[in-house]
């Protein structure tokens, strides 16, 4: 099972059990981006500047941030990071600090059941690839988020 489907495998799992939406795997690297031909251009930039990459696990995290409720904190990586700078030198900086993630789970913090750590498959903190960027129209709830690119990376 490639990693993609790995990852959502969980996240559908988890999304049943715990009765709250699922949603396709991902890295946030910026949100809130107003204009879609703006996305774009970034997008096809930060494509051809950057080659697939191997980003590696620190550790499973529960945070009281609804999109951050159950995650896999990521150790910090150079091709995240140089994506981020990018889209603050084209967008503006963001004043919170980047904690880079994948999240498995978004769920409110009063909600949350912190069974689900042993709830997770014993390789979900091993090394994944980092093979295309894709652009998420994440406007209104979850279920409605759509795709509006997507950028491989080489």
């Amino acid at each position: 099972m490639d990693d993609r489907s790995r990852f959502q495998s969980v996240i559908d799992s988890l999304a049943h059990e715990y009765s709250t939406t699922a949603f396709s795997p991902h890295i946030t690297i910026r949100s809130s981006i107003e204009d879609a031909s703006v996305a774009i251009e970034l997008g096809e930039q930060l494509a051809k500047n950057y080659r697939s990459f191997e980003v590696r696990p620190e550790c499973l995290d529960h945070n009281d941030v609804f999109y951050r409720a159950f995650t896999i904190r990521l150790k910090p990586d150079a091709s995240l990071q140089g994506a981020r700078l990018a889209c603050a030198a084209k967008l503006g900086v963001v004043k919170e600090p980047y904690v880079p993630h994948l999240s498995l789970m978004y769920q409110q913090a009063s909600q949350f059941d912190p069974k689900v750590f042993q709830q997770c498959p014993d390789d979900i903190l091993r090394a994944f690839a980092i093979d295309r960027l894709d652009l998420i129209d994440a406007g209104g709830e979850v279920r409605d988020w759509r795709l509006i690119r997507s950028f491989q990376l080489l």
